[in-house]
């Protein structure tokens, strides 16, 4: 392998001798097995306990056979879940684990490549990941074995290292890119699967987490960021949530060390992937922990929303609206997506609402001013103004009241620049958003008992400024008072599949957020109506839906469900305006959204027509 020699890991000691072996065809002069007539299958399944030192000893020699030996010593540890490979035993004890650390650590095994050699960094690094990686899930799904606890050791001796090192790899990935090989796919896959399970590992055995400073996390999220997600993936971004909270005094410090070691590009596809599965627009990872990816996202936009900025711009789909859709989505426990409480949710949000508005205030207040009432901001922010209240958050009430306030600043110069503006769209979702919880959040708010002066202020403010919220839209006590705990009304459309995608449960942020882009399941009992889940059903018959279900609603009253007939008519009128003033551009949110309205009978024939001329605007 003189040609090779560019990227010879060099190593002084004398050439090992060859193990013995039975399944070599041709032998040399003094003896000695050629290596190329040596069948690998035979010796990796009755041969096992030679494996090691046939790597070392192909490893010292850069032998080329070493590459379908490992290929082979991976395959056959590659069986179902649950199954010990009788091999096993014998790569364990004879230390194939311990070799492949060695060789990933020699110097010069991260050298950047001059060609697509086989026998290059790419591809070595590559089979030895892969053979270790299966060496890493054997161990953890081992359970509480004893030899396993044991041999595990030798992982957990050199973690930081090796922790380090498989974020140094990143650089031999991006290599991989460029020349499109197909390491690109499978090597990422590799190192977030050894990660999560050596955090499995570490804290079975030796009751240890690894810390930020470790580059574990690191190595996480940069995968996660630049993959396509799968089976074997998703619960990384939960194990990076679990790092990041158990080392929580260093989660800035953390994120401002990811955010140095990374380019423009990068922090781009991260914003993007953030927001993207965040909206669950695309449905990227059904199975995914939505919440992880809320918590840890919103870490990143508290600590450096200056970085992500740039690419915040009114044409994409950025963290508010995303974090709304993901916070609805999670409350009314959509699809494959658990129900995680307010308070949890309500105290990673503010400081990254706070960081928003702080690094782009103008830019805040046009997102708000066009995804406010169409994904129904006003009710995520009634309910983190009752968990501050209740959860006694001194510092974060300015942060909900501050939103309010922008809210009503942008509606008042609406109605200053536009005699028309109750007819705007924009208006008629923000009407209809404050209508259908304004007065059931002002009464949870009241009911609160408060214990103390501190807890005593933050209501009193916050009644103050909820009631100063409604009065722009003339929402006042006991009058004309609307509550969410009323029943739905029916559709009229049949079949069901032809109903407006939207939870009919009253109490669900569902039934007016727009678009909603989760799947919804239809009442078997009157096919007319739809739900997020099970529990979004159970709310709705709760308050009256089992003695409804059997009308059916004529127009589009039923679309805005227990409001009105006046704000009903003004919704009426104001999708149609909606479709004409839609910004210059589409977005992807924003693209679902027309595509619901216009595949499911929509507004009007007219609004429909429009649909299709604004999409093909900006295809």
């Amino acid at each position: 392998m003189a040609d090779h020699g560019s990227h010879a890991r060099i190593d002084c000691t004398p050439l090992p001798t060859p193990p013995p072996t039975e399944f070599a065809s041709e032998r040399n002069d003094d003896g000695v097995p050629v290596t190329s007539s040596i069948d690998w299958g035979r010796v990796v399944h009755q041969e096992s306990r030679h494996v090691a030192s046939w790597i070392l000893y192909l490893h010292r020699r850069q032998d080329e056979q070493i590459i379908p030996l490992l290929e082979t010593a991976a395959s056959g540890l590659a069986i179902g879940p649950g199954v010990l490979p009788s091999k096993w035993p014998a790569f364990r004890e004879t230390g194939v684990m311990r070799v492949c650390v060695d060789l990933m650590m020699e110097p010069g095994m991260l050298a950047p490549p001059t060609d697509l050699e086989t026998f290059g960094p790419n591809q070595y690094v590559h089979k030895i990941i892969v053979l270790l990686s299966y060496c890493i899930r054997l161990l953890m799904d081992s359970k509480n074995n004893p030899q396993d606890a044991y041999y595990s050791r030798e992982l957990y001796e050199r973690r930081d290292e090796f922790f380090k090192f498989l974020w140094d790899i990143r650089l031999l990935i991006s290599s991989a890119n460029a020349a499109g090989t197909s390491i690109s796919t499978l090597l990422p896959m590799f190192v977030q699967t050894s990660i999560t399970w050596l955090v499995r590992i570490f804290d079975r055995y030796f009751d240890y987490v690894p810390t930020l400073s470790t580059y574990a996390a690191h190595s996480l999220l940069y995968h996660w960021s630049t993959c396509k997600p799968d089976s074997f993936t998703i619960d990384s971004i939960s194990i990076l949530r679990s790092l990041m909270a158990h080392d929580k005094d260093n989660i800035q410090e953390f994120v401002n060390d990811y955010i140095s070691h990374s380019n423009n590009s990068h922090l781009r596809r991260l914003f993007f992937k953030f927001c993207q599965h965040l909206s669950g627009a695309f449905n990227p990872a059904p199975d995914e922990d939505a919440f992880s990816v809320f918590w840890v996202s919103c870490k990143f936009f508290t600590y450096r929303m200056d970085a992500f900025v740039p690419f915040d711009v009114m044409d994409v789909d950025g963290p508010l609206p995303s974090l709304t859709m993901s916070f609805h989505r999670q409350r009314c426990s959509g699809a494959n997506v658990r129900t995680v409480s307010a308070p949890d949710l309500v105290k990673v949000l503010l400081p990254a609402f706070k960081a928003m508005s702080e690094a782009a205030p103008d830019l805040f207040d046009r997102k708000l001013s066009q995804y406010g009432g169409t994904l129904d901001v006003v009710s995520m922010i009634g309910q983190s103004i009752i968990t501050v209240i209740e959860e006694k958050l001194q510092d974060d009430l300015d942060i909900p009241l501050d939103v309010l306030k922008r809210i009503q600043v942008s509606t008042a110069m609406q109605r200053l620049r536009d005699s028309n503006h109750s007819q705007s769209g924009s208006y008629v979702y923000l009407l209809r958003s404050t209508t259908r919880i304004w007065h059931d959040t002002l009464l949870a708010i009241d009911k609160i008992r408060a214990k103390g002066a501190g807890q005593r202020r933050l209501k009193d403010a916050s009644l103050v400024a909820w009631r100063d919220y409604g009065s722009v839209f003339n929402l006042k006590e006991s009058i004309r008072n609307h509550s969410a705990k009323t029943p739905s009304k029916l559709s009229d459309k049949s079949p069901y599949w032809k109903i407006k995608k939207r939870c009919f449960s009253n109490e669900c942020a569902c039934s007016v957020a727009y678009p909603t882009l989760h799947k919804f399941r239809v009442c078997k009992g009157c096919y007319r109506a739809l739900y997020c889940s099970a529990k979004c059903q159970a709310a709705d018959w709760e308050v009256g839906h089992r003695a409804t279900r059997a009308r059916v609603h004529d127009g589009l009253g039923e679309f805005v469900p227990g409001v009105d007939q006046t704000v009903a008519r003004s919704v009426d009128g104001g999708l149609t305006v909606l479709a004409a003033t839609m910004p210059a551009g589409v977005t992807g949110i924003e693209r679902a959204g027309l595509n619901a309205v216009a595949n499911t009978g929509g507004a009007d024939n007219e609004f429909r027509e429009l649909y299709a001329d604004r999409l093909a605007a900006v295809d």
